[in-house]
């Protein structure tokens, strides 16, 4: 019992400067976490759309219907499409067009890659000219799970209780005004180094 008493007491200014460091380390550890989780940017352009910028940069939208009147970036007359330079994703989480909103020419004007069902992608392709070569590689289903971003963020879809069709400008006089676009869902969107959605 001395033997280790003794230890102790030759360790003790050792011990001290470990334990210091620990209680440093514990101090600042949360903060670099709650740094890292600032850096991921959430933003409401009325109705069901947002964006969300992950710490390494990368722009998600999720029902990109930024004309709608509810959104704060489209009033005094301001056209809400003006200011987006740059999406990576966009996440549709039904075919109606309050929620598909301007994803066709976003994805036009910036590349971004569709994330949604496949006959509401296959429907946005062939019905509104959704670029094809956009709309291939992130068909999801319910209970599935992406990663996107080169890992940087993780997608679940999970399943919505509502309706979901895709209205067809192209329908002629004999052609139906809408058509099927999938299982109407909800995404669990999870950044590393950030907050899950």
């Amino acid at each position: 019992m001395s033997r280790i008493v003794a230890v102790l007491k030759l360790n003790h200014r050792s011990m001290r400067r470990h334990f210091i460091i620990c209680i440093a380390s514990l101090t600042v550890l949360p903060l670099a976490s709650q740094a890292a989780a600032q850096e991921t940017k959430l933003k409401w352009f009325g109705h069901a759309a947002f964006s969300i910028t992950t710490p390494n940069g990368k722009v998600i939208l999720i029902d990109p219907w930024l004309r709608n009147p509810s959104n704060p970036e489209g009033k005094d007359n301001k056209d809400a499409l003006a200011a987006v330079s740059k999406v990576d994703y966009i996440l549709l989480t039904h075919g109606h067009r309050d929620h598909v909103g301007e994803a066709v020419e976003i994805a036009k004007k910036t590349g971004a890659l569709l994330i949604a069902n496949p006959e509401l992608a296959g429907n946005l392709v062939k019905l509104t000219d959704f670029p094809a070569r956009q709309a291939e590689d992130n068909i999801m289903q319910m209970g599935g799970e992406i990663q996107i971003a080169e890992g940087e963020v993780t997608i679940a879809m999970t399943e919505a209780v509502h309706s979901s069709s895709v209205f067809n400008p192209k329908a002629g006089p004999n052609d139906p005004e809408r058509a099927y676009g999938g299982s109407p869902a909800g995404f669990v969107i999870m950044i590393r180094d950030g907050p899950t959605i």
